[in-house]
């Protein structure tokens, strides 16, 4: 019954899983096994709170496995209680399964300890693709050296499963695609079961692979550039401008849990050649051609004033007063 309950949960159909369980608990209510599974429907379904509650309380009767403190642990990350959840590792005795290296791999990861996550996290991978250790972290070895992470983690395509051609050279809404969704993906009750699903060890292996991607974002370092123009229209070599920057960008995360970034930004401004005409207008030109207007001007009125009489003279200076030479 705990078994059928299980596969309604991944399912995704609680209200069903539920149901079974509740019924069989009337009868049975301190089995311990019933407990673990309600915790686990609970969680499932994202009812966090009601799930450490039962967890809380089967800690004091936890199995050899220690199955009730390891699923407090994965509430309280799912919470953000970060603490709390190493506080509760701490507990945990030796166990190298790789369900519990993963939870370990989380709870390293909440910490800011990214290198143990990794760690853990290579340790889990390894066992579950059933590659042997030789030494004390576990980490998997080929010719008694530490392996070397999977290079095509993240960047390969899985093929698609063999699938039955349609009739329509696509997929109707009637039809039902030849692939069955992660376990509840899909609204309750509307599960297929006749379609292939993944099993624990290929959605454990994905989880893995996925955490791992994320950690090695994290904490590897990466170099990026990038171009940015800007124009404005105008006459060239006075009012039109164009700006190039070319942003350069190396990050580092040396720590583990801080990363450096350091930006350069070259700058190039061009606005191009002036023309003869601007030149005219702009610049020493104008400068030379005020000077020429005065000098023409000054002239003119030495000679004007050299063509009066005397008494035009005369009045002239009345009416001008200024210093004269």
């Amino acid at each position: 019954m705990i078994n059928e309950a299980d596969r309604l949960r991944e399912q995704g159909n609680y209200a069903a899983a539920y149901d079974k369980l509740i019924r069989a608990m009337q009868s049975d209510p301190q089995n311990t096994d019933l407990m673990f599974a309600m915790a686990r429907l609970y969680q499932s379904g994202k009812m966090n709170k009601e799930a450490g509650v039962v967890y809380d309380y089967l800690m004091t009767r936890d199995t050899p496995n220690q199955d009730a403190r390891a699923g407090a642990i994965d509430v309280a990350l799912s919470a953000g209680n970060n603490d709390r959840a190493e506080q509760l590792a701490g507990g945990l005795r030796q166990d190298n399964s790789p369900d519990r290296l993963l939870l370990l791999a989380r709870v390293a990861e909440a910490q800011g300890d990214h290198q143990q996550a990794m760690t853990y996290l290579r340790s889990a991978r390894g066992k579950l693709l059933g590659m042997q250790s030789t030494n004390s972290s576990e980490t998997p070895t080929v010719g008694g050296v530490l392996a070397a992470d999977n290079p095509f983690i993240g960047v390969s395509q899985t093929s698609a499963p063999t699938r039955t051609a349609s009739a329509y050279g696509q997929y109707m809404p009637w039809q039902v695609a030849q692939s069955a969704a992660a376990p509840g993906s899909t609204l309750p009750g509307i599960q297929r079961t006749d379609l292939p699903v993944d099993t624990a060890q290929t959605r454990m292996l994905r989880q893995v692979d996925t955490m791992m991607e994320s950690l090695q974002e994290k904490t590897g370092s990466w170099l990026q550039g990038g171009m940015d123009v800007r124009g404005r229209d105008g006459e060239s070599g006075t009012s039109k401008l164009t700006e190039l920057r070319t942003p350069l960008t190396w990050s580092s995360s040396p720590f583990g849990d801080s990363r450096f970034d350091f930006t350069v930004t070259p700058v190039s401004l061009n606005a191009g050649t002036a023309s003869g005409d601007a030149w005219r207008r702009y610049g020493a030109n104008p400068l030379a051609n005020a000077v020429s207007n005065m000098v023409s001007t000054a002239t003119s009125e030495q000679a004007a004033i050299a063509s009066m009489t005397e008494a035009e003279r005369t009045a002239y200076f009345a009416s001008n007063p200024g210093p004269r030479r």
